[in-house]
C-alpha cells in the first residue's frame, strides 16, 4: 500500500470545515493511512492549542512526531518503543523518553496485560490491568483513548483518567469483536473492583 499524504487543497478544505466549530476535545486516531502524513496533525494541534481544546492522540510510529505538543499521546508499548527507539524492558524509561520527544503534556502507554503507564512530566505511574478475562483486544486502544478523554474532560487527574481508561478497555477486551464499554458496565466494574 503506497498512500500519499493529504494534499494541500484537501487539508485546507478539512481545516476550514472544522475551524469555526466548537469542540470540547479533539481525538486524533492515526491508522497510518494518509491524513497525517504531511503534517495535518500539527495543524490541528496548533488550532486546538490556540483555543485551549485538549487534543488526545493515538499515533502510529511513522507519524508520531507530527503530533508534538498534543495534550496527551497514547501509543501502545510496541509503538512507544518504536517511536523512542528504546528496546529495553524499562517501561518507565520508554514513557519518559516519549514525553521528551513528543512534548505532549501527558503520555499514556497501554501495555496489554501489564496495564497502563502514565507520565505527566513529573510523576510516573503504572496501573495494573482491569480485564478479568481476555477474549478479543479489538478496539482496546480506541476505548482507552475514549476513557482518557472523558476523564480529562470531567476534570479527573491523569492517573484517575488512566484508571477510567483501564477499566473501560478491560471491559472491551472481555467481549468478542469490536465492542463498547457501556456506562452502566463501567460504573458496575468500578463499584465492584476488589
Amino acid at each position: 500500500e503506497n498512500l500519499a499524504g493529504l494534499d494541500d487543497d484537501s487539508a485546507k478544505e478539512l481545516y476550514n470545515h472544522i475551524k469555526n466549530k466548537y469542540f470540547n476535545a479533539i481525538v486524533l486516531s492515526d491508522y497510518d493511512k494518509t491524513i497525517f502524513k504531511n503534517g495535518f496533525g500539527k495543524i490541528i494541534i496548533e488550532f486546538a492549542n490556540s483555543r485551549n481544546i485538549p487534543v488526545i492522540v493515538d499515533p502510529k510510529p511513522n507519524n508520531a512526531l507530527s503530533f508534538a505538543g498534543s495534550t496527551l499521546i497514547r501509543p501502545n508499548i510496541k509503538e512507544a518503543r518504536e517511536i523512542t527507539k528504546y528496546k529495553d524492558n524499562n517501561v518507565e524509561e520508554v514513557v519518559k523518553r516519549l514525553h521528551e520527544i513528543t512534548k505532549s503534556r501527558y503520555v499514556v502507554v497501554t501495555c496489554g496485560k501489564e496495564g497502563i503507564a502514565c507520565y505527566d512530566g513529573k510523576d510516573y505511574n503504572k496501573i495494573t490491568t482491569k480485564a478479568r478475562k481476555k477474549v478479543d483486544v479489538t478496539g482496546a486502544g480506541d476505548t482507552a483513548c475514549a476513557g482518557l478523554t472523558i476523564g480529562l474532560l470531567a476534570g479527573l487527574s491523569l492517573v484517575e483518567s488512566a484508571h477510567l481508561a483501564n477499566y473501560a478497555a478491560g471491559i472491551v477486551v472481555e467481549k468478542k469483536g469490536t465492542s463498547v464499554a457501556y456506562r452502566d458496565e463501567l460504573i458496575e466494574r468500578i463499584r465492584t473492583d476488589d
